[in-house]
């Protein structure tokens, strides 16, 4: 009978699952922690580019908009305004807006854009940022010649979203 009980138990699978059940624990840990591993990696390699940003000449940046001037100007304000700059009214023209210094810290920041008509309804759109750095010692403030080598393509996409919110405004 023990021939036969054995042949039984390997036919239903009662002892296979009784081997299983004791090395499928550890299987089940491995598997997760090289889960675990995996999501720790893939959150390590998705870190905001701005961290990690290599730094370029500051030059400044052109894109062209399929838009009018004045809605690029409005959208250009509003963007100056959610970001904290003021527009410089004395130093800016319908083409030409130039924001005042932002100073935070030791650091101050100025945006200088230049709108040039193509067509009926395009526009060039050249935006220059100024960035300087109060020395140490002094109270005198020196240009940076870096900035980050994502910082121009961020601002244009952010224009580019408001260029859309204020259309959307006006229909």
């Amino acid at each position: 009978m023990d021939y036969l009980s054995t042949q039984n138990s390997r036919k239903t699978g009662v002892g296979s699952w009784m081997s299983c059940h004791s090395g499928c624990s550890g299987r089940s840990l491995l598997l997760f922690l090289l889960l675990l591993s995996m999501a720790t990696l893939l959150a390590n390699c998705t870190k905001p580019m701005s961290q990690q940003s290599e730094m370029v000449p500051n030059r400044p940046e052109t894109k062209v908009f399929k838009l009018k001037p004045d809605v690029l100007r409005e959208a250009l304000e509003r963007y100056m305004a959610k970001n904290k700059f003021s527009v410089d009214t004395e130093k800016s023209s319908p083409l030409h807006v130039q924001t005042k210094w932002l100073e935070d810290d030791s650091y101050r920041t100025m945006l200088v854009a230049d709108m040039k008509p193509l067509s009926k309804s395009k526009t060039e759109l050249k935006l220059q940022m100024f960035l300087e750095e109060k020395t140490m010692l002094q109270d005198k403030w020196k240009p940076t010649d870096e900035i980050g080598e994502d910082t121009y393509r961020r601002m244009l996409g952010d224009i580019e979203m408001e260029c859309y919110r204020v259309l959307y405004d006006r229909s």
